[in-house]
């Protein structure tokens, strides 16, 4: 088969040569690779390479002339009218300050040069690491399914070194729900499942389970102080392997054209200054003592802008939306309390921006019986004494259905067919699954731990995230063999879309 490859990576990641080398030995071809400028000097015999830091900014290829290709028609636009408001979100990471026309007008131009890759090299197969989620490479996805060119990307689940293999967000846990279906009934000990599930579920099934989440422990540590306004590891890095001579000019390209983040404002995004209104002076006017006295429905925000909303959540990227419904659908005398996610601040910084805009808060604490609560409240604390957790896609949906929580989930995600998750997209579901837990309702562990040995099942041995890996004592090399032999096996088995 002729693939299409789109896999950007960091320098840690796995060696994508291995994935080339592998998939090329089992007789398909390459005619086009998004990835690392690391990775330009792997890039297949015959095929065309195109640096992801430029596709992001919608930066051609080299040598690609896209006036070349058919403009864009009104019967395209309207058939891709859901993936423009995705991507217009999305471009909230690289396009923050711009208008939205003028945003429009970067979409247009990105969905026509992908088109007319599409239409020139003709691939069967489009391959992404994870879900598209950076715009340029959403468009792509979504213009493969349009065409009935297949995709395939993993998702990287809570469990470290456990991915899912997806080829739609549509059917993202599809795999999981046919086995679901054939073990329906059976039932399974803690002792049946697998080492690492069993390592990860048990002490997290106790109420007195505290620990930080390894994720927000690696990203803290890599956002520290120091590391976030002066990169010596990957300044050094770059001086070593003389990807500086790359690097520069192209980062110096962005700041001319205004696509790129200048060092001193990256500085200055994450400091306070006094007097100066900031995300984290207007979260702290608008919070108040959480009372556990009270009955709550727990709703963590997510952290934006990223996938887990952008694509997962489609409309409700907006948590405001979420809450909103969940609000009207509270029982008499209930509230939501509301936390920010603990890395929001520390990743993207205390300034005001298109995915936390001046007022954010405000129009938050204004939403019937919605309480702020400070960000120093204990999320395990929140969980437990909850009737009930709610989120887009957030992993503390998954937390609290391993403690016998349940919780309501607006968007897709990867563990949305557990026992205890109630799916919602109004405020008549909404309803129903909280009438139904004021009840009584009790999330069965013996069902979630059927669930576990299912989902074990379908799982690969590998990782996306690099948190992934550090937990997960998978070497670089069995990750990619472990990718590649699962999209060699469901490139086989797999029926053709055409």
């Amino acid at each position: 088969m002729r693939i299409l490859l789109s896999w950007a990576r960091k320098q840690s990641d796995p060696d994508t040569r291995i994935l080339i080398e592998r998939l090329e030995k089992g007789s398909h071809s390459f005619v086009y690779f998004v990835g690392a400028p690391i990775d330009e000097k792997s890039t297949p015999a015959g095929a065309v390479f195109h640096s992801y830091a430029d596709a992001e900014i919608g930066k051609n290829a080299h040598g690609i002339d896209a006036t070349r290709f058919p403009p864009l028609d009104e019967e395209l636009i309207r058939k891709l009218y859901h993936t423009e408001s995705i991507v217009l979100t999305m471009f909230n990471r690289f396009f923050d300050a711009l208008c939205v026309d003028e945003r429009r007008r970067i979409y247009y131009e990105m969905v026509r040069y992908w088109m007319g890759i599409l239409s020139v090299y003709t691939p069967e197969v489009v391959l992404f690491p994870t879900l598209p989620h950076f715009g340029y490479d959403y468009i792509l996805y979504a213009l493969a399914q349009l065409f009935n060119i297949k995709t395939i990307f993993f998702d990287d689940t809570r469990f470290p070194g456990r991915l899912l293999l997806a080829t739609s967000l549509e059917q993202l846990t599809e795999p999981l729900v046919r086995v679901l279906e054939e073990h329906k009934g059976k039932t399974c000990t803690v002792q049946e499942l697998a080492s690492d599930i069993r390592e990860y579920y048990e002490p997290r099934s106790r109420r007195d389970f505290n620990a930080v989440p390894s994720y927000i422990a690696d990203q803290k540590a890599r956002h520290s102080f120091w590391k976030i306004r002066f990169p010596w590891k990957s300044m050094w890095q770059s001086v070593r392997d003389f990807s500086f001579l790359q690097k520069a000019p192209r980062y110096l390209r962005a700041v001319a054209s205004e696509r790129a983040v200048p060092f001193l404002t990256r500085i200055a995004i994450h400091l306070s200054y006094p007097g100066v209104s900031d995300l984290r002076k207007e979260y702290e006017a608008q919070e108040k003592p959480t009372d556990f006295g009270r009955p709550f429905i727990y709703f963590p925000l997510q952290k934006q802008p990223e996938r887990t909303t952008s694509p997962q959540g489609d409309m409700f990227v907006d948590q405001l939306l979420a809450l909103e419904i969940v609000s009207g659908a509270l029982l008499p005398g209930q509230v939501i309390y509301v936390k920010e996610h603990p890395l929001q601040w520390l990743h993207f910084g205390v300034r005001f921006s298109s995915s936390r805009y001046r007022g954010y808060y405000a129009r938050i604490a204004r939403i019937k019986n919605v309480v702020l609560v400070p960000l120093a409240t204990d999320s395990y604390r929140l969980i437990n004494e909850s009737t009930a957790v709610s989120a887009v896609t957030g992993s503390a949906g998954f937390e609290a259905v391993l403690r016998g929580k349940p919780a309501v989930v607006f968007g897709k995600v990867w563990y949305e067919n557990c026992p205890g998750i109630f799916k919602a997209s109004s405020k008549e579901e909404c309803e129903n699954a909280f009438a139904l837990i004021t009840r009584g309702y009790t999330v069965d562990q013996q069902s979630v731990i059927h669930y576990l040995k299912c989902f074990e099942s379908v799982t690969i041995p590998a990782f996306i995230a690099p948190t992934a890996r550090k937990a997960s004592h998978i070497s670089n090399e069995a990750c990619m063999h472990a990718i590649s032999d699962a999209i060699l096996t469901h490139l086989i088995n797999a029926p053709s879309l055409v």
